[in-house]
């Protein structure tokens, strides 16, 4: 049977044994111990800087209504509209039958959700355009992966994948734009 205290004490026997491992084990632990303390200290220090004042709640409210813009296009019938209902296994029927204020409604508080998240971390006096635009790509690519995860777990083609993975990636990104140009 496995035990981790077996395979802790049979480390420990072959340190005393082979010093060397001493070093080889304890330079890569200390290097890990550094980067985590590192990593706090960043985190820690970027919360206290986060400034709420910097929040420009317009910019928000224009960047939630952004990811409408880009959904509006994206998921039209010019783009992805008949991939993605052909992937969703959906019909016209279906669509209709659709509670629009429940879609519409929530998906609004949502966007505003993302947007007021994106520009809390944008908080900050020197976020501008470029800083802006590549945090909204980070978070997109970050939804972008969830997405898939979800995805693949319910068997849904590539082809959708990217789609929906595509509209995160790509309204997260103008979000962020948005945020970061509007100080």
């Amino acid at each position: 049977m496995f035990r981790m205290t077996s395979v802790f004490q049979l480390v420990m026997r072959s340190i005393k044994i082979f010093p060397i491992l001493k070093l080889i084990l304890l330079i890569p632990y200390k290097i890990l111990c550094s980067l985590i303390q590192k990593q706090i200290t960043l985190i820690t220090h970027k919360l206290i800087i986060m400034d709420p004042k910097l929040i420009n709640w317009v910019a928000v409210v224009v960047a939630a209504l952004s990811s409408f813009l880009v959904g509006g296009i994206w998921y039209s019938p010019i783009m992805f509209a008949k991939a993605w209902v052909a992937d969703n296994k959906l019909n016209e029927a279906d669509l209709k039958a659709g509670n629009k204020l429940k879609i519409f409604g929530m998906t609004a508080i949502f966007s505003l959700i993302m947007a007021a998240n994106l520009a809390a971390f944008l908080a900050d006096a020197k976020t501008d355009l470029a800083w802006g635009t590549t945090a909204g790509a980070l978070a997109g690519i970050w939804t972008f992966s969830a997405i898939a995860t979800m995805s693949l777990f319910e068997l849904k083609s590539w082809r959708l994948i990217f789609i929906n993975g595509g509209y995160s990636l790509v309204s997260l990104t103008l979000m962020g734009a948005i945020l970061g140009a509007w100080r």
